[in-house]
């Protein structure tokens, strides 16, 4: 059978249960919720330093372009003749008289490590890599012989690019392939060499790619098509800040465009001089224009890193370059991290803590509710235990002295005198009923006045000593003048009261001790006076000491297997004494007997 406790605790399981799972579940889906705009913001934190990283990264690649761009046809070989016909192909001429040596022989270009020129009839050469009588000439001239064998060496890496040259001149033809700005070109061997074609990755649609990074790549590819424009224009006008005299010949020229040749990363550009079809180039030093362009933008992707663009590869959702055939790769080091504990998550731990705090307080208030109504059930089943007895007494003798039953005088007066006695027991328990009932609606009003505790111990001594005379007892006072001399503040009713249960107690429990005496002891500790009542009864097993001054602490059962009482003196007592400034206290350290020590303030 399911008791009214156990069905009480069931339900509030059961409603806890309901409201921890509810609020368990909005957390988790307020957790989740946070995380995904805590993901989203790093997201977009990254992609905005990427842009940011891409548009350092093209504005300083475009120059680069441009630069080589404006190169005029003929520094693509290692002489040219400063005050004669131009040649194009003076390679294979006889050595003129006023031949002027190319810059790009003479100076290093940095982030380029090759020059170099395919004519119309398929020959291969560089300005950097001259052969026969230039060579000789470059020797005369102090060009160092180290730096034009390495170039020779790195020119026949090139010699597959012979084999695209048509495919090169149709792709610069090409005009579809302009359409999308700085496009990316690259060769691919694996081809049949007949083939020849070219492959244009355009910028696809990426999935998922925004708006705002289509946008962005359009902006930079017209901003570096605007920077070579500007220098196409001055490059077809005849370089007219040029110191060098050139001969009026037809020359077109085409801007220099970047593609991926097997493992190199190479600028290209269709000349037409006099009706012939020239390519012109370089080899960029990729290496050291990673480098380069990675330190620029060091202090915003710290890890970051440039990967080819090949055919056939996405643009890396909106991380390509508009001047190079490159993509941007943030890599480990561009990392967002976020407060550890985000202002969700601590308003999320003080909900818990107060519902945890809620849920406390409601099994804290439910379980003394509870414990409350256990006491005072046990509280009425002990005071009608404590009731019949007195009761039923009173009933026997009275009938018997009405009916005449006892002719006998000292029988007579022995039967009054217990009626009396019976009479007083029921008066000083109703009377601690109705007082605790008091102090419990807060009715309770004592009046505190100052009084010596010798004039305490004189009011209270008569009533204390006839009680323990009852129960053939001695009582004992002792109080040094000094103390005996000296105020408190207190409420003489009641501290009568107090010390009449203390010593009701020691009357009930002390009988069967060999010491025939209760000691009455007035003490002065510090700013209060302290009045010990000790018996030398049997003494409290220290498994009682901690609920002696609960209310109600007796069932039916106890109150039939202890001394008279319902348990509720000393609460009574101690509530009366607190009330007034003071407290009762059960002094442990006496072991023979029991001493209660009563403290009032002192006046």
């Amino acid at each position: 059978m399911i008791t009214r406790p156990l069905y009480v605790w069931i339900l509030f399981g059961l409603s806890l249960a309901a409201v921890l799972a509810a609020m368990g579940w909005v957390s988790l889906t307020v957790l989740d919720l946070e995380e995904e705009r805590t993901a989203a913001g790093r997201q977009a934190a990254l992609e905005e330093d990427v842009r940011l990283a891409l548009w350092s990264i093209d504005s300083a690649a475009a120059p680069l372009i441009a630069q080589e761009s404006t190169r005029p046809y003929f520094v693509f070989r290692s002489f040219y003749n400063a005050g004669g016909p131009d040649n194009p192909s003076q390679e294979s001429q006889p050595v003129p008289i006023n031949l002027q040596p190319s810059v790009l022989l003479t100076q290093d270009v940095p982030c380029i490590e090759l020059h170099f020129q395919i004519d119309p009839d398929g020959a291969l050469t560089s300005p950097q890599a001259p052969e026969g009588p230039l060579r000789a000439l470059a020797e005369e001239r102090g060009i160092p012989v180290e730096r034009m064998n390495r170039a020779s060496e790195k020119l026949s890496h090139l010699k597959p690019l012979v084999e695209k040259k048509s495919a090169m001149i149709r792709f610069f033809e090409d005009e579809s392939l302009e359409t999308s700005g700085i496009s990316v070109f690259s060769f691919d061997l694996a081809n049949d060499a007949a083939d020849g074609s070219w492959r244009n990755e355009q910028n696809p649609s990426q999935v998922q790619q925004s708006f705002k990074n289509t946008a962005e790549f359009n902006r930079r590819a017209q901003a570096s098509q605007q920077i070579l424009d500007q220098n196409f224009l001055i490059s077809n006008g005849l370089l007219a800040n040029n110191d060098f005299f050139v001969p009026p010949v037809e020359v077109e020229l085409n801007r220099m465009k970047p593609f991926w040749f097997d493992d190199m990363l190479l600028f290209v550009r269709r000349v037409n001089i006099s009706d012939r079809e020239y390519v012109q180039g370089c080899v960029i030093d990729w290496p050291a224009l990673r480098g380069t362009l990675l330190g620029m933008v060091a202090d915003l992707l710290p890890g970051a890193d440039l990967l080819p663009l090949l055919p056939g590869e996405t643009d890396g959702g909106g991380r390509r370059l508009a001047s190079l055939p490159l993509r941007i790769e943030p890599g480990p080091g561009a990392t967002y991290p976020t407060a550890e504990i985000s202002p969700l998550r601590i308003s999320l731990i003080v909900a818990w803590g107060c519902a945890l705090l809620a849920v406390g307080a409601v099994g804290l208030l439910l379980m003394g509710a509870l414990s409350l109504s256990e006491r005072r059930g046990a509280f009425v089943s002990a005071v009608t235990h404590e009731l019949r007895t007195p009761l039923t007494t009173l009933r026997m003798y009275t009938e018997m002295l009405a009916g005449g039953m006892v002719p006998d005088e000292a029988k007579r007066q022995h039967y009054l005198d217990t009626l009396h006695g019976e009479a007083d027991r029921l008066g000083h328990l109703v009377e601690n009923v109705l007082a605790y009932a008091r102090l419990e609606r807060g009715s309770a009003k004592g009046r505190i006045e100052t009084v010596t505790v010798d004039g305490l111990l004189a009011g209270v001594g008569g009533l204390l000593k006839q009680r323990a005379a009852q129960a053939k007892l001695e009582l004992v006072t002792v109080a040094p003048k000094e103390v005996a001399d000296s105020t408190v503040r207190a409420d003489l009713t009641a501290v009568e009261q107090i010390l009449f249960n203390l010593v009701d107690n020691a009357c009930k429990y002390a009988l069967s001790g060999d010491e025939k005496r209760i000691t009455l002891e007035a003490r002065s500790i510090g700013a209060e006076v302290a009045f010990r009542v000790r018996d030398h009864g049997p003494g409290i097993a220290p498994g009682e000491a901690q609920k002696l001054f609960k209310p109600f602490r007796k069932s039916a059962r106890d109150a039939a297997n202890s001394a008279p009482g319902v348990g509720l003196g000393l609460a009574l007592s101690r509530r009366l004494a607190r009330m007034m400034g003071g407290d009762l206290r059960l002094e442990e350290t006496v072991t023979e007997g029991a001493c209660f020590v009563l403290t009032l303030p002192r006046a």
